[in-house]
């Protein structure tokens, strides 16, 4: 109950402050983050949150440091964000010192991304302004540096990051992350000796096309990339390549495929003429491959459709439950922010029905015509069958 709660909960500041007491403090965190993760809004813990901000604030500092520690203070961290219904003043000033944490080593990261996520989905716009910097310096010390496990949860930030805010991919750009993802993916292609996994690979183009649908000229600085010497060199038409030849790896995405397919399809099509871009020549030789995938999109657009709307649950995108702290952690207040984040997600707010019919409208006789001789018939006739499809689907 509340009351037994309360009781168990009131000596242990002293405790944790106590010199003599020391060997305790292990045991204080897991008891505070068990009392956290079980409390509710309407039957709340006297002083329990304050208590256990500053017991991590303070055990964050340097000089407080202690490794047998920090894998509960994390934790502790992490409970507070996931029960927390909205962005507390308090949680501003912990954030700053998770950079001293990836600092040590990758032994946290998990967590560390995990906390960082919740940041970006409670904080918001409040939370972007005071630590812009600080994302910007956690993601350059670990993207291209990390396992493909690491990396999964490291896409749970970039993906919130990018989700939430429209200048997303311009603080990415600017912090040098997709010029370390583009270059990643060069090295992928090219077999390049200790190149990253595949599934990174696959993980860098998403953001990638998230950033050419904020502007196609994201990443056109980064170009021609040097891989293995400059006789190598990584140009623009080969971005278009890669995200045509490695779209069906998608399925490896998981729950997340059906979203990261039709991003994938929006950022080529956002190349198409008459928008001017390095891409443009390879987009319209490519249109064979281009529309395939549409028709592919396409289909599941027009499966998932009710209404005319998309359903809700086609795009829920979680991480995965295999880690400890998972069955500590409440998470409905994570669903819920996630489901918030996704519904407004440009991917989602765009039907992909539309986008298609007006981008191949606003062609000019000339690139039409391309298009035409760059599609065999097959595809061509596959594409107006869900044209129709689409249109009825539209109309109701």
């Amino acid at each position: 109950s509340n009351a037994i709660a309360s009781a168990v909960m009131a000596p242990l500041p002293d405790i944790w402050q106590h010199n003599d007491l020391q060997y305790f403090r292990k045991d204080i965190l897991q008891i505070i983050t068990k009392l956290s993760s079980t409390t509710t809004e309407s039957c709340p813990v006297p002083d329990l949150f304050s208590a256990a901000i500053s017991i991590i604030d303070n055990s964050l500092y340097p000089c407080n440091y202690d490794e047998n520690l920090i894998e509960d203070i994390l934790a502790l961290w992490f409970t507070l964000l996931r029960k927390a219904s909205s962005y507390d003043k308090a949680f501003q000033g912990l954030f700053g010192k998770i950079l001293d944490i990836i600092r040590l080593g990758y032994e946290h990261l998990i967590i560390v991304m995990k906390i960082t996520e919740m940041y970006i989905l409670l904080g918001g716009s409040e939370f972007l302004c005071a630590h812009s910097s600080t994302i910007s310096n956690l993601l350059g010390l670990v993207v291209g540096k990390i396992s493909a496990r690491g990396m999964f949860y490291t896409t749970l930030v970039t993906e919130a990051l990018l989700r939430k805010f429209s200048d997303g991919a311009v603080l990415l750009r600017h912090a040098g992350i997709f010029e370390t993802m583009l270059k990643s993916c060069a090295c992928n292609v090219r077999h390049q000796k200790h190149h990253e996994s595949d599934r990174v690979v696959l993980q860098y183009l998403t953001s990638l096309s998230r950033g050419l649908l904020v502007s196609p000229h994201m990443l056109d600085d980064y170009f021609p990339i040097t891989v293995g010497g400059n006789v190598d060199a990584f140009h623009p038409h080969e971005l278009v390549e890669t995200l045509i030849s490695r779209f069906e790896t998608i399925v490896h995405a998981g729950q997340c495929q059906s979203l990261w397919k039709k991003l994938w399809a929006m950022a080529l099509l956002s190349l198409l003429p008459p928008t001017p871009s390095v891409y443009s020549e390879q987009v319209l030789k490519s249109m064979n491959d281009i529309i395939r995938i549409c028709v592919d999109v396409l289909a599941i657009e027009n499966e998932n459709a009710t209404g005319g709307h998309l359903s809700d649950a086609y795009y829920i995108v979680t991480d995965d439950d295999d880690n400890a702290t998972e069955e500590e952690a409440d998470r409905s207040n994570y669903e819920r922010l996630i489901k918030a984040s996704v519904s407004n997600d440009i991917a989602v707010q765009i039907d992909f029905r539309v986008l298609l019919k007006e981008k191949l409208a606003v062609l000019g006789q000339d690139e039409y015509s391309e298009v035409l001789r760059n599609t065999d018939m097959t595809t061509v006739q596959q594409l107006q069958n869900l044209q129709k499809t689409t249109n009825s689907l539209l109309a109701n």
